[in-house]
């Protein structure tokens, strides 16, 4: 989440922005991490109530927030004597109020597709699925420019072609942590990791150069690495990933409220970076207390209650 802060924080729409760490991973290994952990299917369950989960924590916050930035956009329109739709355009009925708001209905799709792919894999077919799930991750992560030129998608679905690949990669990651016997799933996660390579290593001498095989080079052993090193457990840590979606969610506000501190204009990266992941960090805080606040006197059946617990977890 740090990464993707970064990334916006330093873009520009007049030049070309060079990556903070040289590769832009942080989305990429976001999308590859959501598909994988719908793909690890330790659970079993129904695809209605995947769904409602699903929507809930991603259609949800689309809408809500989408709602908010448009209000925003037309204030600052109406503000500085433009007209009141000036800063709107026909693409937002998909990306959402702001741009960087499409991830969450893409997540719900490649959540969805992950899903699927999912049921089909299941059992004895764990192995086979992680292994032909890698390799269309290879394939379509290869054809990535081509199918661009091919396709022509208008925004944000090019974005979400972007995804596709993390969607396969996700779910091999996914079903091969789910086999059981350790030298077989060892083996799917180094193969899994040699594919993702394989396009920045070898494949400019069949197919036009993709930005993407850097970033999925890189994303998809870093999610790997996630899934097989097991960190030390820190409240720190834990309390700030809970927080992740909500620090993508509200992040651009707080960079316009940033980019309007006079102390901050012109300052160091590092220093303009933190101030806006913290401020995302406070502004989620306080509307977590208002909600807490404002539902406090309201009890929920102790049933509803382990529900609740249960969704969060997932």
């Amino acid at each position: 989440m740090l990464s993707i802060v970064a990334y916006h924080v330093r873009w520009s729409a007049s030049e070309v922005t060079d990556p903070l760490l040289g590769i832009s991973f942080g989305l990429t290994t976001l999308q590859v991490i959501l598909c994988a952990l719908v793909a690890r299917g330790a659970r079993e369950v129904s695809a209605g109530r995947f769904l409602e989960r699903r929507a809930t924590r991603l259609l949800r916050p689309w809408l809500t927030w989408s709602l908010v930035y448009l209000a925003v956009k037309v204030a600052q329109s109406v503000r500085y004597g433009h007209g009141w739709d000036d800063q709107l355009d026909p693409s937002m009925w998909l990306v959402g109020g702001a741009f960087h708001l499409w991830f969450l209905p893409y997540g719900f799709a490649a959540s969805s597709a992950a899903f699927g792919l999912l049921y089909l894999t299941r059992g004895s077919r764990a192995l086979g699925g992680a292994a032909l799930a890698a390799l269309l991750g290879g394939v379509t992560l290869m054809v990535s420019s081509s199918s661009r030129a091919v396709l022509d998608p208008w925004l944000p679905l090019d974005l979400w072609l972007d995804g596709l690949p993390a969607v396969f990669f996700g779910v091999a990651i996914g079903r091969a942590l789910a086999v059981q016997e350790p030298r077989r799933r060892r083996a799917l996660l180094l193969m899994i990791a040699g594919v993702s390579l394989v396009p920045v290593a070898v494949g400019s001498a069949w197919f036009p150069w993709s930005q993407l095989w850097a970033r999925y080079a890189v994303a998809v052993p870093l999610a790997l690495l996630g899934f097989q090193w097991r960190a030390p457990s820190t409240k720190v840590l834990t309390w700030l990933a809970e927080r992740n979606m909500g620090v993508y969610v509200v992040h651009i506000l707080v960079l316009q409220a940033v980019d309007r501190v006079s102390v901050l204009q012109g300052g160091p990266d590092g220093l303009r970076i933190l101030a806006v992941y913290s401020g995302s960090l406070a502004v989620v805080v306080g509307l977590n207390a208002g909600k807490r606040a404002l539902w406090g006197g309201v009890r929920r059946p102790r049933r509803a209650q382990r529900a609740g617990k249960a969704i969060r977890a997932s």
